[in-house]
């Protein structure tokens, strides 16, 4: 009887001994999976931003090309009466010309 009461109490152990190695290895692994997770997360959230930040830098482009334009168009415009007016000084007789070519 005493053997067998300490043979169920070793039995005892082992299981729980196995139980609480299981227990320790399942947690370890859902640790694992949590930190891989919060990795990728972290991950997509960075490549949005960096994303984000493509876009924002590519609207800044546009609009500093759309201004560059802007000005160059105003700077051919601002030579063209100058042209005109330089005619007008040279060639008096012109004027009514570049007047229509202003029209």
């Amino acid at each position: 009887m005493v053997i067998m009461v300490i043979r169920d109490i070793l039995v005892i152990r082992v299981i729980v001994v196995i139980m609480v190695i299981i227990a320790i290895r399942v947690i370890t692994v859902i640790n694992v999976i949590t930190v891989i997770l919060v990795i990728r997360v972290i991950v997509v959230i960075m490549v949005i931003m960096v994303i984000r930040d493509i876009l924002v830098i590519r609207v800044i482009v546009v609009i500093m090309v759309i201004i560059a334009i802007r000005v160059i168009i105003v700077i051919n415009v601002i030579m063209v009466f100058t042209e005109h007016i330089m005619l007008d000084l040279k060639r008096p007789h012109l004027k009514c010309i570049s007047i229509y070519y202003l029209i």
